[in-house]
């Protein structure tokens, strides 16, 4: 097969989001770049990879087959990097990671400390929200991802490290602060503002009974 890694690279990009644009911004390239990849990549192969209808494109059955070409080639790249790092007693290689918008104020301090002790893996890191978190899950994109709420359809290997509770804050002046303790239930949770999709799931899955109680203090 006449095709560079590059263009294989290119490729497996453009058919990930089914869009040149987007695909030229995430590979830091110009979108007649890649363009000029893909149909370099076509003419090495001799049949079309790529075909647009409408507004949309869609993979060929040839550009099928070679997304999942790509999918395990880069795999197996990535997975001999790693080998040889050990062989050399050393960690090597690309790090593709993505969290949630909530995990963007500690997520660096960590990779810090990590990118210490292993400068020479290449850390990329994408902040996004929980639905794109939730699509490069299925899309399989990363190598971990930080979130706080797993999705419970999917089958996903999960490792907790940090506690991450929900902190009711108000004012001394506000009711349920000026009090001594104050029931968490439903009825009280209505008086503050609160918004967040882990809120949310924790009050849908009743984290917020009649039996818990919030009790006033100062911060710490």
């Amino acid at each position: 097969m006449r095709a560079t890694l590059h263009q294989l690279r290119v490729f497996q990009q453009v058919a990930a989001v089914m869009s040149y644009t987007e695909a030229a911004s995430l590979l830091r390239l110009t979108q007649p770049a890649v363009s000029i990849q893909i149909k370099q990549l076509e003419t090495n192969l001799d049949m079309p990879l790529l075909e647009k209808i409408g507004k949309k494109l869609f993979l060929t059955p040839a550009g099928q087959e070679l997304e999942r070409f790509c999918g395990e080639l880069f795999e197996n790249i990535e997975r001999m990097d790693m080998r040889l790092s050990a062989i050399k007693g050393s960690m090597e290689g690309e790090l593709r990671l993505a969290a949630v918008t909530s995990a963007k104020y500690f997520t660096p301090h960590l990779l810090g400390a990590f990118h210490k002790l292993h400068p020479a893996v290449k850390l990329q890191l994408e902040v996004v929200n929980r639905s794109q978190i939730i699509r490069r899950l299925k899309d399989n994109a990363d190598d971990l991802v930080i979130m706080g709420l797993v999705p419970e359809s999917m089958r996903l290997t999960c490792h907790p490290f940090v506690d991450n509770p929900i902190v009711i804050v108000a004012s001394p002046s506000h009711p349920p602060g000026a009090a001594e303790k104050h029931r968490a239930d439903r009825s009280a949770g209505a008086h503050f503002p609160f918004s967040g999709g882990r809120f949310r799931h924790a009050r849908n899955h009743g984290a917020f009974s009649a039996k818990q109680e919030c009790r006033a203090g100062a911060p710490a």
